[in-house]
């Protein structure tokens, strides 16, 4: 499956079922990494060094302690940035991760998958392929048997469908659901049929 996958931490609950998701797709010796985004850019003055140690030392306790109740070995990995999204994908390009997961919102019914803002964020302009894990998937782990992935005709669409049937003929997941407007004939036909 995925030979490197960044997981979103954060406080939120979809942190744990982006966890839960991201080690069902990790491949076998993959690497794991939990990243953390916290307020203030390091790039950009306007945060006062205590408040950026203040953060550094809470996003630290926070990967520590995720990694500790998960009993991973998983690398961990924080940083400063004007947006989570921005700072997702920072250490997502860094760390050449070809899979970046990320929780739904709080407030999506348990199995659905909700975009949040920081959850778009993350989706626009991602280095590498990302993955949304359904609400309450950390508490039911379960085999996925759909994969959907939003279509839009851009090269990293068409990669996110190759992607994605790659990975259901990996782990016999029943379909590859295609949406979008300018989705292609034939994955409209399989997402139908399941095929």
């Amino acid at each position: 499956m995925f030979r490197h996958v960044v997981v979103g931490i954060d406080e939120d609950p979809g942190s744990r079922d982006a966890l839960a998701l991201a080690r069902a797709l990790l491949g076998k010796d993959g690497r794991l990494t939990l990243a953390h985004v916290h307020r203030g850019d390091p790039r950009i003055r306007t945060v006062s060094p205590e408040l950026a140690a203040t953060e550094r030392t809470g996003a630290r306790r926070l990967l520590e302690s995720v990694r500790a109740q998960a009993g991973d070995d998983a690398r961990l990995q924080w940083t400063g940035a004007a947006s989570v999204g921005r700072g997702l994908h920072e250490i997502a390009e860094h760390d050449d991760a070809d899979l970046l997961v990320v929780g739904s919102s709080r407030h999506t019914l348990f199995g659905h998958a909700t975009l949040s803002a920081h959850t778009r964020d993350a989706l626009n302009g991602a280095p590498c392929a990302v993955a949304l894990a359904p609400a309450g998937y950390g508490e039911r782990p379960a085999v996925v048997r759909e994969i959907g992935v939003g279509y839009d005709g851009s090269p990293e669409s068409e990669h996110a469908v190759v992607l994605a049937r790659r990975a259901r003929g990996r782990t016999g997941r029943q379909g590859v659901g295609v949406r979008g407007d300018r989705a292609p004939r034939s994955s409209r036909r399989r997402s139908r049929t399941g095929g």
